[in-house]
């Protein structure tokens, strides 16, 4: 991401595409404020997030996209289902493979 290789979750469960504040600071991304903050909601009951910024970053030289910013932990970046269904990613579990486009 940007040059920086990053700690990544492939997560079919998640709506969106996240990536770590503490990664966004470290690496001095250029992130901006939200018109209207997007609440991030969780699985787990009364779990909630509000992501006041967001970015909009170059991956492997060739692709601009957006994330939110939001405290992720273990992981520098979270690509839910928007990443994979706009990548053409396939997640075989039965093979333990995946496959891009």
């Amino acid at each position: 991401i940007s040059g920086t290789k990053a700690h990544c979750l492939l997560d079919s469960g998640c709506e969106g595409i996240m990536i770590s504040s503490q990664f966004v600071r470290a690496n001095k991304l250029p992130k901006f404020e939200l018109e209207k903050p997007i609440i991030l909601q969780l699985a787990c009951v009364g779990s909630k997030s509000t992501v006041p910024y967001g970015l909009t970053i170059r991956i492997n030289e060739k692709y601009d996209e957006y994330f939110n910013i939001t405290n992720v932990n273990y992981y520098d970046v979270i690509l839910g289902t928007p990443f994979l269904c706009g990548f053409g990613i396939l997640l075989d579990f039965k093979n333990n493979y995946v496959k891009m486009g």
